[in-house]
């Protein structure tokens, strides 16, 4: 419903992202629990659900996992691995035209408040090709935020107390699927 995100933007605007969170967190605290209060447009996304129905099934996903059998795994790496591995990924990709495919899709009309211009990669990028920052500090901040989302995914992850972890450091994909494969006992 626009009229009520816009109410809640407009507060947001107003009062900021811990005031719109305090304000989920009075109405459902199970909902805000689940979400982190910096990602206003999911805060704003529940308080608007919330407004409008009295279903929350679709907050629900850890009680929904818990009422069937659900089988989670999360594959677990050595963080200093994890970061060189993301670093390294994120050389390979400006390596491979990064900054062409950005420059190509502001050419086609995207611009920086384009939600999915907002990505990690291509709002740095677009910070770039803006002359905010130099290509090195582009580069930094790719690899810096990659890093970031990644500590948050294994924060993600570990309120699922049914989830398994698989450390996968010295591991094959052959012998990642067959730990998988025999605990769904297959």
């Amino acid at each position: 419903n626009k009229c009520i995100r816009e109410k809640y933007k407009k507060v947001y605007n107003e009062k900021g992202a811990d005031y719109l969170y305090e304000i989920l967190k009075s109405r459902n605290e199970k909902i805000a629990n689940t979400l982190d209060k910096n990602n206003v447009k999911r805060v704003i996304r529940a308080l608007e659900i919330l407004d409008t129905s009295e279903d929350m099934k679709s907050f629900d996903n850890v009680k929904v996992m818990q009422d069937y059998k659900v089988n989670m795994y999360v594959l677990k790496l050595n963080r200093d691995i994890l970061y060189d591995r993301i670093n390294k990924r994120v050389d390979i990709m400006i390596k491979n035209s990064l900054i062409e495919e950005v420059k190509a899709l502001m050419e086609k009309g995207l611009t920086k408040d384009t939600q999915s211009m907002k990505a990690i990669g291509y709002r740095q990028v677009i910070s770039y090709l803006e002359n905010e920052i130099s290509k090195e500090e582009m580069i930094e901040l790719i690899k810096r935020d990659s890093r970031r989302y990644a500590k948050k995914q294994y924060t993600w992850f570990r309120r699922y107390d049914f989830a398994k972890w698989i450390d996968v450091e010295n591991k094959t994909i052959d012998e990642i699927s067959n730990i998988i494969l025999e605990d769904v006992n297959i």
